[in-house]
């Protein structure tokens, strides 16, 4: 919270995407490591951290900043610049290593369950006590209005004589202060920092409900960049050690599901008051850490409680397809009830994705065909059917749905992929029917196998081609014809060369049926155009 806090400063008041922003972080940690090292008290270096930000904080707005106000890319650069040199500073001034620091109350209590160490609870209160004075320092005091009139307007601020150049200064300092203050190292082991920082995105924007700030917008997205930080830095939530195998109900759970939800209710409310750009990140982080709550905990149940080890199966990757398409289709339905451009974006950006993961790993990297990897003992309801058949149906339950309320390609290339997948579950079902639950293409071909796959693609491309001019889809026609010109070269050029006898006459047939039973379908399609027409 105090991370998003200090970003908020400097990023809604400024504009300035401050890079070097973790970077003060880690001068407070080193500050009270400092002090203590040096025979000082942990408060004193509570004190000490805060100055330490602010201090460097000053430094790189009077030398850098200052001067790129009206240049948001070359602010980045530089204070990635900052960041740089920083990270390598405090490496030689202090060496490599975890640097110990020692609490200043020792002993835990038992809360909800878990043991949780007293000192944290302090340094809750004081991030607590630290966002209620920003806020009443922004809306109770003279600069707090000089703050918030260079937000709306500064070139009008400069006109009624605020001296906009000083409230910058002053400003971002502050967010330095803040960031030098956080000491986040000391509460990077706890579950229960990842979901109160998630759940303090929420109290910005409950306050947007009494004072339409926008800078308390950027406050709760500053948290999600800080519930980020965290989750990246432990996906576990609690560590390694402390996770319970217990699928779904353990700490993955509220530590994904509480930020998500969180986010949803900040992007909601900001929706009702303040608006803009802080309401579209919110919706993006709410949809983004539902889709990591479910990611999560699948991985976590399929790998026996362990999420950072093992190779991913076509299983797995099958329920995150599902996953990602389902949320492409939720994202559709409530941008259809609630427009925006996030929720628009986002919901294509998903059915990219799943067509890419889809594309690479379905059908080639973890293809079954390829890796013989078991397919199952089941007959029907196996690897086959989750890995293909159920990602057909939703790819084209989505390419339906989504027909008139995207563009016309992101429709296409979903019933496209739908296509190749209803193909490919097909196509190695008459594989596994020969050849049992381990279906490796090593395995050869026999010839009754290469028989069937011919009148297969035959009766998949007259299916396609009638669903095609049923739904008035052109490129289900186009996949059709697509089709039946592969199946035509496999019969002569593949059955021609290993058929012999009944099997090889009976494909020829077969093909010439298939022919003469489109060249009339078509026929009768033109007949009755030209009647509509006349």
């Amino acid at each position: 919270m105090l991370v998003g806090l200090g970003l908020a400063i400097s990023f809604g008041l400024m504009n300035v995407t401050n890079l070097a922003h973790g970077e003060f972080v880690t001068v407070g940690a080193f500050a009270v490591y400092f002090v203590q090292s040096m025979g000082g008290s942990f408060w004193l270096g509570l004190v000490a951290a805060p100055i330490a930000g602010a201090v460097i904080g000053c430094i790189l707005e009077f030398a850098i900043i200052r001067h790129l106000y009206s240049r948001p890319v070359s602010t980045v650069l530089a204070t990635w610049g900052v960041s740089l040199i920083l990270q390598q500073g405090l490496e030689l001034i202090f060496g490599l290593g975890a640097k110990p620091v020692t609490p200043p109350i020792e002993g835990t209590l038992d809360l909800f369950f878990t043991v949780y160490p007293a000192y944290r609870l302090i340094l809750i209160g004081i991030a607590m006590l630290t966002l209620l004075g920003v806020i009443l320092l922004i809306s109770r005091t003279s600069f707090g209005l000089d703050i918030r009139t260079v937000i709306q307007n500064r070139e009008m601020a400069e006109g009624v004589g605020i001296n906009t150049r000083r409230t910058y200064a002053i400003a971002f300092t502050f967010g330095a202060a803040i960031a030098g203050l956080l000491l986040m190292h000391m509460a990077f082991d706890s579950g229960w920092t990842t979901i109160l920082l998630g759940a303090a995105a929420i109290v910005p924007a409950l306050a947007t409900r009494w004072r339409v700030y926008p800078v308390l917008g950027w406050i709760s997205v500053g948290a999600v960049i800080a519930v980020l930080g965290r989750v990246a830095f432990d996906p576990t939530i609690v560590g390694a050690g402390f996770l319970s195998t217990t699928p779904v109900f353990n700490w993955l759970l509220p530590g994904y599901g509480v930020p998500a939800l969180a986010f949803g209710f900040a992007a909601w409310q900001l929706a009702r008051t303040t608006n803009g750009r802080p309401r579209l990140a919110m919706e993006a982080a709410a949809a983004l850490f539902a889709l990591l709550t479910l990611a999560i905990l699948v991985r976590h149940a399929m790998h026996g409680g362990v999420i950072d080890t093992g190779a991913m199966t076509l299983a797995e990757q099958s329920i995150y397809t599902l996953i990602a398409i389902g949320a492409g289709a939720i994202l559709v339905a409530i941008d259809m009830r609630s427009p925006s451009s996030v929720l628009r974006y986002g919901s294509m950006a998903i059915g990219v994705i799943s067509v890419g993961f889809i594309v690479i790993r379905h059908f080639v990297v973890l293809n079954p065909l390829f890796t013989d990897e078991s397919t199952g003992r089941i007959p029907v309801f196996n690897l086959l059917f989750l890995a293909y058949l159920l990602p057909a149906v939703a790819a084209g339950g989505l390419a339906l749905y989504a027909r008139d309320k995207r563009p016309k390609w992101y429709a296409q290339m979903l019933a496209v992929v739908a296509a190749a997948l209803a193909f490919a579950y097909a196509t190695l079902s008459v594989r596994r029917l020969f050849k049992g639950e381990f279906i490796g293409l090593w395995s050869g071909l026999g010839q009754l196998e290469t028989y069937t796959y011919s009148a297969l693609w035959l009766v998949i491309g007259v299916a396609l081609l009638s669903a095609g001019v049923w739904l008035k889809s052109q490129v289900l026609r186009i996949a059709s014809a697509a089709l039946i010109a592969i199946a035509v070269l496999k019969v002569f050029i593949f059955d021609m060369s290993e058929l012999e006898g009944v099997l090889r006459a009976l494909s020829f047939i077969g093909l010439g049926a298939v022919l003469i039973g489109i060249g009339l379908f078509y026929q009768r399609l033109l007949t009755r155009a030209a009647k509509e027409n006349g």
